[in-house]
């Protein structure tokens, strides 16, 4: 029985149509696939691997030191590198108090760092100084006294370095104002006093003596605090 020829056309439409259509999803799939692969070639090239660790800011901990720490290696991808796991990784260093990485394209990697600064120190009998961050941390042991900062006392043991000493947890800033019952010139006298008439030197360090430890959290911490006034 002969076919309706507007029937065989439609036939041949739809045979058409789903012909177009694999081809379309074909070349959908191996237009992915070679995105894909260009993008994980240039990932993978030498035009965008790591070919240098900056470190700047570090005056405690050497620049060798920094990017052993940093756990990234020449040769790495760059796009790949987590540079906040880099920072946190830097920022276990005894010394360094934050840490900021950043890729600079085509190829290195920048680290930022911020040291610690001694605000406070314990000293041992034998005459070694354990030097404390704001923070409470012990950074280092040390033969010498920072030039600014506060002598804490009262520790049972000699802090190592990497502990914390909770007396010196938080270091709070405190602020206080003076009655002074003296005349108008005495007070001056005492506050803008020449050059000349500067008093001499004596041994007398500003320091924390630490009555009562607190617990971990510095809670019942009892300090007292003592300092030279000219």
């Amino acid at each position: 029985m002969p076919i309706d020829p507007r029937i065989r056309e439609r036939r041949i439409e739809v045979i058409r149509e789903a012909g177009r259509r694999r081809l379309r999803i074909t070349l959908v799939v191996a237009s992915t696939i070679v995105v894909i692969g260009l993008a994980y070639l240039t990932v993978q090239s030498p035009l965008l691997d790591v070919d240098h660790v900056r470190v700047t800011g570090a005056r405690r901990e050497s620049t060798g030191s920094v990017q052993l720490e940093s756990g990234v290696h020449l040769g790495d991808p760059l796009l790949f590198v987590d540079t906040g796991a880099v920072a946190r990784r830097v920022e276990r260093m005894p010394w360094v108090e934050h840490a900021s990485v950043h890729r600079d394209f085509p190829g290195t990697l920048m680290i930022t760092v911020t040291d610690f600064v001694p605000t406070a120190y314990v000293r041992a009998p034998d005459g070694r100084v354990a030097l404390i961050a704001s923070n409470g941390r012990v950074i280092a042991i040390s033969k010498r006294v920072p030039p600014v900062a506060v002598e804490i006392r009262g520790e049972r043991t000699f802090p190592a370095a990497g502990s914390s000493v909770r007396g010196a947890t938080p270091m709070q800033e405190h602020s206080f104002t003076v009655d002074l019952d003296a005349p108008r010139d005495e007070v001056w006298d005492l506050f803008w006093y020449r050059e000349s008439d500067r008093p001499q030197p004596r041994d007398v360090r500003t320091r924390i003596d630490i009555l009562h430890p607190g617990d971990d959290v510095g809670e019942g911490l009892v300090r007292h605090c003592s300092f030279p006034v000219p």
